[in-house]
């Protein structure tokens, strides 16, 4: 096993910012399985890129599927480029894969490229992989927001809870002070947009007793209308690790288990 904490520029970023690495080891008895694919694992919005490494069982998935993965920073983003600042999406969609590729000594391509996340990094994950279906191939989102306008309506009149004012002072940095970007935020007309096309290959989880179920379901709803191939799974947690560790591991042996066709 290869871990790596590294701290590298990013031009979309304008930036040094983290980088966290797991990757199986280079061992003679195991190069028969050739070079690892791609995992970019986002995390959430109190998170941040070590998130990953201290709350699941990475390095047995990493040596179980021969993948290499990678963990970036995103802030309180949504991994969206902000209205004036850093551009997140453009960092983890087209800049990162491409410091990977360049980097290490892993598969390249649309076809060894999952990126997947939990909640903020849900909504990134699916964000970017609708963005970009010509280079990310595999797409993981874990109880997520997929329309953030119906999560600023619900908070609009609760201004006493401090969770609540962050995540309206968020959204004005991202989408702009008069939300005027908000149709960004809507994943809903993303894959609208895209399903015509080339679409990577979806999972999609949450919780039975999560908040943002009826988020999942709202899109699974546009998925099963849309024609594309996906799985969607809810089954017993909360928005909580434990359900986002286990997720991870169902969403890998979807993807692995039927040879990521």
């Amino acid at each position: 096993m290869g871990i790596y904490q590294a701290n590298i520029y990013s031009e979309a970023l304008g930036m040094y910012t983290d980088l966290y690495a797991y990757l199986p080891q280079d061992e003679p008895s195991k190069r028969k399985q050739g070079k690892p694919d791609v995992l970019i694992l986002l995390h959430g919005i109190t998170g941040d890129a070590s998130s990953w490494t201290r709350r699941t069982k990475l390095e047995a998935l990493v040596e179980k599927y021969n993948i290499a993965v990678f963990m970036p920073s995103g802030g309180r983003s949504f991994y969206h480029n902000m209205q004036d600042g850093p551009e997140y999406l453009t960092y983890i969609s087209e800049e990162l894969p491409k410091i990977i590729y360049n980097t290490f000594n892993v598969n390249e391509g649309r076809d060894h490229l999952i990126i997947a996340g939990l909640s903020m990094g849900g909504h990134g994950a699916m964000l970017a992989g609708l963005t970009h279906p010509e280079t990310i191939g595999f797409i993981g989102s874990f109880s997520a927001i997929y329309r953030i306008n119906d999560y600023i309506n619900e908070i609009k009149n609760n201004l006493t809870d401090p969770n609540h004012q962050k995540a309206r002072a968020d959204f004005k940095l991202i989408f702009g002070n008069d939300y005027e970007r908000i149709d960004e935020g809507d994943l809903h007309n993303l894959l609208k947009d895209k399903c015509k096309g080339i679409m990577p290959n979806i999972y999609i989880s949450c919780g039975s007793e999560d908040i943002l179920l009826n988020e999942s379901r709202r899109f699974h709803d546009s998925l099963s209308k849309s024609g594309v191939k996906y799985q969607y799974e809810e089954f017993t947690g909360n928005h909580e690790w434990n359900f986002w560790a286990v997720s991870l591991e169902r969403m890998l042996a979807s993807f692995f288990d039927g040879d990521k066709q």
